[in-house]
């Protein structure tokens, strides 16, 4: 039987945080290299899609469950990928 690790809500909210600031910073680098080949699609699209991934499996090991886990970690990566778009556009344009 494989046992989960549990995570408490300090520890949960300090991963998410740092998972939200590994997305912006991964997104502002791709977007930033577009002039190299780097597509705008792939620059926004892979990113959300491992932030995504990253935060189902971080609220699925948390055993409180207010809301299904997939539905935070989609809110959670529209505002991650929110946060990511207004520091790339501000810095690059659009």
């Amino acid at each position: 039987m494989v046992k989960h690790a549990r995570l408490n809500i300090p520890a949960l909210a300090a991963v998410i945080v740092a998972v939200v600031g590994v997305h912006v910073a991964i997104v502002f680098f791709l977007y930033g290299r577009r002039p190299l080949g780097v597509p705008s699609e792939f620059a926004l699209a892979a990113p959300a899609a491992a932030a995504f991934a990253a935060y189902y499996l971080l609220l699925r090991a948390h055993p409180s469950r207010i809301i299904p886990p997939w539905v935070a970690a989609f809110l959670i990566t529209l505002v991650s990928l929110w946060l990511s778009l207004v520091a790339a556009f501000n810095a690059y344009g659009t």
